[in-house]
C-alpha cells in the first residue's frame, strides 16, 4: 500500500518503484496534474461526525489487509 504523501512529494520516484515491484516497463510521468486539492468544510458538525462514525469501519480494513498504519485513521 502507498499513502499518498510520498506519492503527492515524490510522484515519479513512487510511480517507478511500483512499475519494478510490478515487473512492468517504466514509464515516466509527463504533466501530472492534481484535481480536487482542499479541505471540505461541513456547516454542520453533528452531520461531519455522523458521516465519520459510520465511515470508520472501512478506514481501517486497508490497515488491516496491509498491516499498515493509514494517516486517515
Amino acid at each position: 500500500m502507498i499513502s499518498s504523501d510520498p506519492f503527492l512529494s515524490w510522484p515519479s520516484q513512487v510511480l517507478q518503484d511500483v512499475h519494478s515491484f510490478l515487473g512492468v516497463p517504466r514509464h515516466p510521468l509527463e504533466n501530472m496534474e492534481y484535481y480536487n486539492i482542499g479541505e471540505y468544510k461541513f456547516s454542520n458538525p453533528s452531520f461531519q461526525r455522523d458521516l465519520e462514525d459510520l465511515d470508520q469501519p472501512y478506514k481501517q480494513q486497508p490497515e488491516q489487509l496491509s498491516d499498515q498504519s493509514c494517516l486517515w485513521t
